[in-house]
C-alpha cells in the first residue's frame, strides 16, 4: 500500500504543469524603414508551442516592440524553454530574415529585454527559422445598412488551439468600414501547410455576431482582397470566434 501510494505521489509530481509568464521586449534598429514581426514561443521535444507574435513596419528605422504571453510545459519537465524569434526585411533583397534568441529554462516568470540593431547583431538564424511560415495580408471593406463596430482577426488553424496572429478593429460605428491584417503564420515540422483564416466579430444586426472565413491550406504567402456584406453573405460562425487571442 505504500509502495503505491510512493508510486502514485512520484507519477503525479512528474506530470504537474509548469506555467509562466513570458515578456520580451526592447528595440530594433535599421538604417532604413523595414517591416519586422516578432513571436514567442516555447521549445518542445516534438513540436515547439507557438505563445504570441506581433508585427509592425517602421518608417523611420527604428521600432520598440512589447510582447508577452503564457509559456506552459507538464509531464516529466519542470520548467519552460522560451525563446524569441524575429523576422525582418532589414536586408538587400527586401525578403524577410530571421534571428533566434533562446533564453534559459525558466519555472518562473521572466522579463526579457532584446535590443537589436540588424546591421550590426551576432544573433544568427536557427532551425526554428525553417518551419513552414507564408506572409498572410488580407484587406476589404465591410458593409452594413446600418451603422456597425468590428474586429477582424488572422489566425493560424489548429487542431485544438487557434494561433492569434493579428487583429485590426474599430469601436466608431460606420456604415462602411476598411480593414488590413497582416502577420506570419507557421505550423509544425510535421505539416507542409499552413491554414490561415479570419473571424469577422461585427454589431450589423439585432446581436454582436461572428463569422469566419477559411482560406485554403498553403505553402505560399497569400495577399487577398475580400469585400464582405455582413447582412448577405454565406459565413457562419467557428471555434475562432470564442477563442481568446
Amino acid at each position: 500500500m505504500n509502495l503505491c501510494l510512493i508510486i502514485a505521489a512520484f507519477i503525479s509530481g512528474c506530470l504537474t504543469e509548469v506555467n509562466i509568464k513570458v515578456n520580451v521586449h526592447g528595440n530594433l534598429t535599421c538604417p532604413e524603414p523595414f517591416h519586422y514581426i516578432v513571436s514567442l514561443w516555447e521549445e518542445d521535444t516534438i513540436s515547439n508551442d507557438f505563445i504570441t507574435s506581433h508585427s509592425e513596419f517602421s518608417s523611420t528605422g527604428k521600432a520598440s516592440y512589447d510582447i508577452s504571453g503564457q509559456a506552459s510545459d507538464q509531464w516529466f519537465e519542470n520548467f519552460v524553454e522560451p525563446y524569441f524569434i524575429v523576422e525582418h526585411t532589414c536586408v538587400e533583397d527586401s525578403k524577410f530574415a530571421c534571428l533566434c534568441v533562446k533564453f534559459a529554462p525558466q519555472n518562473v516568470d521572466f522579463v526579457g529585454k532584446v535590443n537589436i540593431d540588424f546591421k550590426n547583431t551576432n544573433l544568427t538564424r536557427c532551425e526554428e527559422c525553417d518551419r513552414t511560415t507564408v506572409t498572410v495580408a488580407v484587406s476589404g471593406k465591410l458593409t452594413c445598412s446600418k451603422k456597425f463596430t468590428y474586429t477582424v482577426k488572422l489566425w493560424e488553424e489548429d487542431k485544438y488551439t487557434h494561433d492569434f496572429i493579428r487583429l485590426d478593429k474599430s469601436d466608431v460605428p460606420a456604415e462602411v468600414a476598411h480593414y488590413y491584417v497582416y502577420g506570419k503564420a507557421h505550423d509544425g515540422w510535421f505539416e507542409s501547410d499552413v491554414e490561415p483564416f479570419i473571424s469577422i466579430e461585427h454589431t450589423c444586426g439585432k446581436e454582436k455576431a461572428c463569422v469566419c472565413h477559411f482560406f485554403p491550406p498553403t505553402d505560399s504567402d497569400i495577399d487577398e482582397e475580400l469585400d464582405i456584406d455582413l447582412e448577405h453573405n454565406s459565413y457562419k460562425w467557428c471555434s475562432g470566434c470564442s477563442q481568446e487571442h
